[in-house]
């Protein structure tokens, strides 16, 4: 594992990865964290910590952080070198910014790097660090070797990650380059994880806190590897899987778990931001993905996927957005406002230079589809959203005219395979997605589409069963958890759509009827889009208040 952990390490940059990691390691050793890393150090000073002992100051620790080895340039080359920063914090930061009782602690300076001090540089290190350590002050020098072995001890590396587990983990890097890869040895080690956890506070946010160091290790092997995808699956696993343990053992109410749980929920959302800025230039380009794709079954699988990444990190936007706008932090809401436009740029265009994203060829792809509605519907792209449903209409009408193929209720590919060839003939069961297409044409008020999906279900002779599905007081507790769906809520069945009045105020009324928002927790916390990534992680119907909301 110090290989893996070093590796790891030494490609942190200095802002906002090597300081926050620092600042957790801090934490873990007891410290109280005073100022935080932000843009642009004061005299020298990147983090600022206090060791307490019965409620009382006992030690100071200052800390400037570098990356990368430290050679004579950085050393004393420039106004930003290292020498002039430890010196503005002995000169002027510990003089002027701290008390006069504070000034007579303990205080250690230490010169953090996820690196090494260059050989030629070893003597003029020792001759500084000794002509200013001094009384009570102390300055030292912390590498990547010793940061190393310090994560591995308050990490608790050895006591939570046991053989076994360490194992698991190396099985997870190694397999991370393969775009089929299941995930089942990470599964393995979370549940390993979670399931000896101690419910004490401590013990509780060093495992929480643990999970998201390996989640960040990942993050960044799968960048190393070219697949970031793989990172972002490895991101939704994580925060389900540790939402339900939290809720399971009733901890999620804890002020100090939120916290940490947050810190999951926006490292999740960088790793959503960064595949989208590495793949985002194919989303501008005709079928593009259909290269990486072996056939053009598989090219029509792979854009549904693709659409349902590009819609939750629309969603992780808009939540954003949404928190800006609570606190009226105006800043705030120009960038994810920009950010939202860019995302939504990039999802309509994704749609319009993908055609297989007409043919949903699952049953399942009302998921994904639904995903990107409610994005657009929020984003105000209505008329989009109808022109698209139409051309998928038609494209289902087509399908099954000339292949006699329509979406598979029940995912199998060589089911799919032997359809779409001729090989054998699909009988048709039910469909989910009709009733999703209907429920938007009721939500974009187009009668007009309205009607043409009852003109499409008069191909299949009534012997498609059009099925809804509505989460119950049931699915509150399990709503991230795997088959949500399945074990709980309501489905209502018919084959006779009635007419656009009359289904809208079946909406409307079942809206009212079963289980409202308010009582999921992920929606109450602010995290709305753990119900989209549940949906999309676990192939589970989504919540219908989520979008039946729209209707008026």
């Amino acid at each position: 594992m110090n290989f893996i952990i070093r590796e790891y390490i030494s490609i942190l940059k200095e802002d906002g990865e090597l300081d926050l990691l620092l600042v957790d390691l801090l934490f873990e050793q007891g410290y109280a964290i005073k100022y935080k890393p932000e843009k642009g150090r004061q005299y020298g000073v990147d983090i600022y910590a206090e060791q307490k002992q019965k409620g009382k100051v006992s030690e100071i620790k200052i800390v400037t952080v570098k990356r990368g080895n430290i050679n004579r340039n950085d050393w004393d080359g420039n106004s930003n070198a290292i020498k002039q920063s430890i010196e503005d914090i002995i000169d002027t930061y510990i003089p002027k910014h701290l008390t006069n009782k504070e000034q007579q602690l303990p205080i250690t300076i230490t010169l953090a790097t996820n690196g090494t001090i260059s050989q030629n540089l070893n003597l003029v290190w020792t001759a500084f660090k000794q002509k200013h350590s001094k009384n009570n002050v102390v300055v030292n020098f912390l590498g990547i070797d010793d940061i190393t072995n310090q994560i591995k001890e308050d990490f608790l590396f050895d006591t939570l990650l046991d053989k076994k587990n360490q194992a698991l983990f190396r099985k997870t890097l190694a397999f991370m380059d393969l775009t089929d890869y299941q995930y089942y040895h990470y599964v393995q080690l979370l549940d390993a994880l979670l399931d000896k956890t101690i419910l004490r506070k401590r013990e509780l946010q060093k495992t929480i806190r643990l999970i998201k160091l390996l989640l960040d290790l990942m993050f960044k092997w799968s960048d190393e590897v070219g697949n970031l995808k793989s990172a972002v699956t490895l991101s939704h696993i994580t925060l389900l899987k540790t939402y339900n343990f939290l809720t399971k053992s009733n901890k999620l109410e804890l002020k100090y778990i939120q916290v940490e749980y947050f810190k999951l929920y926006d490292l999740s959302r960088l790793i959503a931001v960064d595949y989208y800025n590495k793949v985002n230039d194919h989303y501008f380009v005709e079928q593009s993905v259909q290269r990486y794709s072996k056939n053009h079954l598989e090219y029509g699988l792979r854009t549904w996927e693709e659409l349902g990444l590009i819609s939750i990190l629309g969603h992780f936007e808009l939540q954003q957005y949404w928190v800006y706008l609570q606190n009226k932090n105006k800043a705030g809401q120009e960038i994810f406002l920009r950010s939202l436009t860019d995302v939504s740029k990039s999802l309509t265009s994704f749609v319009s230079k993908n055609s297989s994203l007409n043919y949903p060829l699952y049953d399942d792809h009302l998921i994904e589809f639904n995903l990107a509605m409610q994005f657009l519907r929020m984003y105000q792209k209505d008329d989009f959203c109808l022109q698209w449903i139409e051309k998928i209409l038609i494209s289902l009408h087509n399908q099954y005219q000339i292949k006699q193929l329509f979406p598979l209720f029940r995912p199998n590919y060589e089911k799919l395979v032997d359809i779409y060839f001729g090989k054998s003939k699909q009988k048709l069961e039910s469909s989910m997605l009709l009733a999703s297409l209907l429920d938007w044409c009721i939500i974009l008020n187009s009668e007009k589409t309205y009607n043409k999906v009852i003109e499409l279900t008069k191909l299949f002779e009534d012997k498609i069963s059009i099925q809804t599905w509505y989460p119950t007081e049931d699915t509150v507790d399990i709503c991230l958890a795997e088959e949500y769906c399945s074990k709980s809520g309501n489905v209502f069945s018919f084959k006779n759509i009635p007419s656009f009045k009359e289904y809208k105020n079946n909406m409307i009324e079942l809206r009212e009827k079963f289980v409202k928002a308010k009582a999921f927790k992920p929606y109450n916390l602010g995290m709305e889009v753990l119900h989209h990534i549940a949906s999309f992680h676990h192939k589970q119907l989504p919540l219908t208040f989520l979008y039946h909301r729209f209707v008026k």
